[in-house]
C-alpha cells in the first residue's frame, strides 16, 4: 500500500537509481575507470554511458520517473543521494589515480562528472531521435580530456 502517487513515484525512483547505481559499481569494480590510453577509457566510458542508458529505457516508465525525480522536489533527494554515492565511489577509484589533485578538486570533479553524465544520459533518453553515439561520445571526450589535465 501507498499513500499516495509520490510514494510509488519514490519507490520506483529508488528501483531506478539502484539498478543504475548497481551497474556502475560493478563497472568500477571491474575497472572501468582504469586505460592506458584516453581512446582505452573512453571506449570504456562510452560503454557505461550506454548502459546506464538501456537501463533507463528497459525499466518501465524510467523516462517518466527519471523527469519526476528532477521535477517534484520531494523526489530530488533521491537524485542527489545516488549522485553523491556514486560520485564518492568515483572519487576512491581515482584518488589513486591522480596523487597531486587535492581532495577538494578531485571531489568536485567527480560530483560535476555524475552530474554531466545524468545530463547528457537523460538529453539521450528524453529525445529519442538525437544521435545517442554523437552525445555519449561527446561526454565521454569532455572527461577524458578534463582528466589529462589532473595528470
Amino acid at each position: 500500500y501507498f499513500p499516495n502517487k509520490y510514494a510509488i513515484l519514490k519507490e520506483l525512483g529508488d528501483r531506478l537509481m539502484a539498478a543504475q547505481d548497481e551497474a556502475v559499481l560493478a563497472w568500477i569494480e571491474a575497472g572501468g575507470v582504469e586505460g592506458e590510453t584516453i581512446e582505452a577509457r573512453m571506449a570504456k566510458s562510452l560503454a557505461m554511458h550506454r548502459k546506464i542508458i538501456e537501463i533507463t529505457l528497459a525499466f518501465p516508465g524510467g523516462p517518466a520517473i527519471g523527469r519526476a525525480l528532477r521535477a517534484i522536489p520531494m523526489l530530488q533527494q533521491l537524485r542527489f543521494d545516488s549522485r553523491d554515492f556514486v560520485a564518492a565511489k568515483f572519487f576512491d577509484a581515482m584518488r589513486s589515480r591522480y596523487p597531486n589533485v587535492s581532495d577538494t578538486r578531485l571531489r568536485v570533479a567527480m560530483r560535476m562528472m555524475v552530474e554531466l553524465s545524468y545530463a547528457a544520459m537523460e538529453m539521450v533518453v528524453e529525445e529519442p531521435d538525437r544521435d545517442a553515439d554523437l552525445v555519449n561520445h561527446e561526454i565521454c571526450l569532455l572527461f577524458a580530456l578534463y582528466f589529462e589535465s589532473f595528470a
